[in-house]
């Protein structure tokens, strides 16, 4: 998965996906995250909390694409 970072943060997507897509989808994940809690911040409140539902599913997807992929790889054997 820190390969997978790694290729994400150098904005080599398709090495990213190939290299480990739960982890190119955590970092995604994250990286909006920076900028969306920034943008939180700056608000004299904070708004509904939809979001959190949003990225509850969100975090839940890439956690099981990612223990997909390593299901994957290890009966492949890789």
């Amino acid at each position: 998965m820190t390969t997978s970072w790694a290729h994400l943060v150098r904005g080599d997507f398709v090495a990213s996906m190939k290299t480990n897509p739960g982890g190119m989808m955590l970092g995604l994940i994250d990286i909006s995250l920076i900028f969306g809690l920034a943008f939180l911040a700056g608000l004299p409140q904070w708004p509904a909390r939809k979001w959190l539902v949003a990225l509850a599913w969100a975090l839940a997807m890439a956690i099981a694409v990612a223990l997909a992929d390593w299901a994957w790889r290890a009966w492949l054997g890789n």
